[in-house]
C-alpha cells in the first residue's frame, strides 16, 4: 500500500486523528491514531476500499469479535468509509517479538510460557469458530510487563488470501475439523502443500515436517504455525518460508535441523514438544500435538513438571540481558526475556552442586563464620542487659510522656473472599478494560490489570479517578485494603458503599476510608497496605486511583498487580 494514502494529523470517519505510521504492508497500513471522543490511543489499520481484500478484511474483523481472549487486541470498530476500510483496534504498547528474536533466542522456560499464551489464545479463538491463519513472530507483542498479546486474529489471513479464498475460513464453534483441503502458493500446483523441509532425527529414523499432499484443516495450520513459533524463540531462526527478518532455519539433507541441534543447550523436553507439532511422524513413537489446546496442555505440564529449569543450565545467558530490543535508547522492557513465573509456578531446577572437595570447604568455613557470629551477638546481648539492669541506659517508656502513652493495639486481619470484581468508570464511556479486572485478584501479581492509556499532564483527563469494584458477596467488616501497584508514583484511595442493595453507579454513592499518594517509582512494583481509621461494614469497595503514573512521555497508565481486601 502506498505509503502517501494516508498522513499524520488526517482525519478518518471524523473520529480518528492519524498520528504514527507503525507498520506497512502491500495491502495495507496500520496506523496509531488518537480516538476524538475518548481521548485515547487506537490501532487502525486500513485498505483502500476499491482493494479485492476489502469485504473480506471486514467480514474477518466482524467474525474476530465473538473471541472473548483478552490476548487477542480487541475490534472496536470495523467500516468502510473516505474510501478506506478500516479496523480500529485497542492500542497496546511493546516490543514485537520478530524484533526480539533478532538480538537472539529466548531462554527456554520463556520460549515455552510465551508459546503457551499464544496456544491458550489460539485455542480460544478455535472454540469460537475463527482461525489466525498468520501466526507468526512479527504478529506477537510483548508488553513491558511481560504480558502477550497477539495481531491479525483473521484479519491477515484475509489480506494475504488469494482470488478464490477471499473470506477467512471458520466453523461453527464445537463443529469437527473438516477434511484436508488444498492451500497452494504462487507458482505451486494446487495439489501441492506449501510446507517446511522434513525435520531431521539426529540418528533416529527419518521423521519430518508435514508433508502431505493436501494441506491440513484451518486449526492445524495455526497448529503448525504454533510449533515454528516454537522453534524460532528457541533458536531465532524462522522455519516457515516467508521473511521475517531473521536467518532461515537450518538444514540437512533437504530436512529442517531440530532446536537441540540447531543450538546448543536448548532443553531436551521443550525440543521434544516442538517435534511433536513439527515431525511427521514425531521422533521415538511420540504422539503428534493436532490442536492449540493440546500444545498448550503439554506447554504447561512442561513447566508444572520443573522440566523446563528458570535458565538453561548450560549456556551461558548473560549476552541477553542487555540486549537492545528496539531503537528506544532505554532498551528493552525488562520482562521481555525474563518474565515473572508463570501463573501455574513452575519449579525451578537447583543449580549444579560444586565439586566435593569445594562443598567440604565451603560447609567448614561457614560453620565456623556462623559459630564467630554468634559468638559476637551472645556478647552484644549480655552488655545491653548488663546496662539495662544497671540503670545506665532507659528503657523505652521511661520518660514521662511514654509512661501516660496508651498501650498499642494490634488489629488482626485476614484476606475476606471476593466474590466479584470488575473495572469502574463511572465518568467513562468504554470502559477500563473490563476482561481484565479479574486478573487483579488471582493470585498472581505478575498479571495485571491496567486502565487504558491517558495523554494530558494530569493523567485522567477530566476524570476524577478510575479503578475496581470488589463485590464481596455479602456485607462484611472492612479493615484494611492490599495493593500491588505497577509503576509510580500512583495516588489511590479506598471508597466503600454505604448500601449494599446494588453496586454503587457513582462516587456519589461511596465515602472515602483510607487513601495514599504518590506511591512507588516509576517501572517498579510496590506493595501498599492501606488500614482503615475505623472498620467500615459494606459489601462493595471501590480501589480508586485517582493519579496515574507515567509509562512514556506523554502517556498514563494505572495498573494494579493483586488486591486483597482484608476484615
Amino acid at each position: 500500500m502506498q505509503s502517501d494514502t494516508l498522513s499524520p494529523g488526517a482525519q478518518l470517519a471524523g473520529r480518528y486523528r492519524i498520528e504514527d505510521l507503525v507498520g506497512e504492508t502491500a495491502r495495507s497500513q496500520t496506523w496509531r491514531a488518537v480516538d476524538r471522543i475518548l481521548n485515547r490511543s487506537v490501532s487502525v489499520q486500513v485498505v483502500r476500499s476499491d482493494d479485492a481484500p476489502a469485504p473480506a478484511f471486514l467480514t474477518a474483523a466482524r467474525a474476530a469479535t465473538v473471541v472473548e481472549d483478552p490476548r487477542f487486541l480487541r475490534v472496536l470498530d470495523a467500516a468502510a468509509e473516505d474510501g478506506y476500510a478500516y479496523v480500529v483496534r485497542e492500542w497496546a504498547r511493546g516490543v514485537s517479538l520478530d524484533t526480539v528474536l533478532q538480538q537472539g533466542p529466548l531462554p527456554a522456560p520463556r520460549a515455552a510460557e510465551l508459546v503457551r499464551e499464544v496456544a491458550e489464545a489460539i485455542a480460544a479463538a478455535h472454540r469460537a469458530g475463527v482461525q489466525h491463519g498468520r501466526i507468526d513472530p512479527a504478529r506477537i507483542i510483548v508488553k513491558h510487563n511481560g504480558a502477550v498479546r497477539v495481531l491479525g486474529l483473521a484479519t491477515d489471513k484475509a489480506l494475504h488470501a488469494g482470488p478464490a479464498s477471499d473470506a477467512p475460513t471458520s466453523r461453527s464453534a464445537g463443529e469437527p475439523l473438516r477434511p484436508p483441503t488444498t492451500l497452494a502458493a504462487p507458482g505451486v500446483p494446487e495439489a501441492t502443500a506449501v510446507h517446511p523441509q522434513p525435520m531431521a532425527s539426529g540418528g533416529d529414523r527419518a521423521g519430518g515436517l508435514r508433508t502431505e499432499t493436501t494441506d491440513f484443516a484451518p486449526e492445524l495450520a495455526d497448529v503448525t504455525a504454533l510449533g515454528r513459533l516454537l522453534y524460532a524463540c528457541l533458536v531465532a531462526r524462522w522455519p516457515g518460508g516467508r521473511d521475517l527478518g531473521l536467518p532461515a532455519a537450518p538444514t540437512e539433507h533437504g530436512r529442517l535441523l531440530r532446536p537441540r541441534q540447531v543450538r546448543a543447550g536448548v532443553d531436551r523436553s521443550v525440543d521434544a514438544v516442538c517435534d511433536r507439532i513439527l515431525g511427521s511422524p514425531p521422533r521415538h513413537h511420540a504422539e503428534p500435538l493436532r490442536s492449540a489446546a493440546e500444545v498448550a496442555r503439554e506447554l504447561q505440564l512442561l513447566m508444572l513438571a520443573g522440566e523446563a529449569p528458570p535458565g538453561l543450565s548450560d549456556v551461558d545467558d548473560t549476552s541477553h540481558a542487555g540486549l537492545p530490543l528496539a531503537p528506544d535508547p532505554a532498551g528493552p522492557p525488562p520482562a521481555v526475556h525474563q518474565i515473572p513465573p508463570p501463573r501455574s509456578g513452575p519449579g525451578a531446577s537447583p543449580p549444579e552442586p560444586p565439586p566435593r572437595s569445594d562443598r567440604h570447604t565451603g560447609a567448614r568455613g561457614l560453620v565456623w563464620v556462623g559459630i564467630a557470629l554468634l559468638v559476637a551477638i551472645a556478647a552484644a546481648l549480655a552488655f545491653v542487659v548488663g546496662r539495662v539492669g544497671s540503670g545506665a541506659l532507659p528503657l523505652p517508656g521511661d520518660d514521662e510522656q511514654a509512661a501516660t502513652r496508651p498501650p498499642r493495639t494490634v488489629v488482626q486481619t485476614a484476606p475476606l473472599d471476593i466474590s466479584a470484581v470488575a473495572a469502574f468508570d463511572p465518568q467513562g464511556v468504554d470502559g477500563e478494560h473490563d476482561e481484565q479486572a479479574p486478573l487483579a485478584v488471582d493470585g498472581d501479581p505478575a498479571s495485571v490489570w491496567t486502565t487504558v492509556e491517558y495523554y494530558d499532564g494530569s493523567g485522567l483527563g477530566t476524570k476524577d479517578g478510575v479503578g475496581l469494584l470488589v463485590d464481596l458477596g455479602g456485607d462484611e467488616e472492612v479493615r484494611r485494603v492490599g495493593l500491588t501497584l505497577v509503576g509510580g508514583p500512583t495516588s489511590v484511595s479506598v471508597l466503600a458503599a454505604a448500601d449494599s442493595a446494588a453496586p454503587p453507579t457513582s462516587v456519589d454513592d461511596l465515602a472515602t476510608v483510607a487513601e495514599a499518594t504518590d506511591i512507588g517509582q516509576p517501572g517498579a512494583s510496590e506493595q501498599v497496605s492501606l488500614t482503615l481509621d475505623k472498620p467500615a461494614t459494606t459489601r462493595y469497595v471501590v480501589v480508586w486511583l485517582t493519579k496515574l503514573p507515567p509509562v512514556s512521555p506523554g502517556v498514563w497508565v494505572g495498573s494494579i498487580g493483586e488486591l486483597v481486601v482484608a476484615g
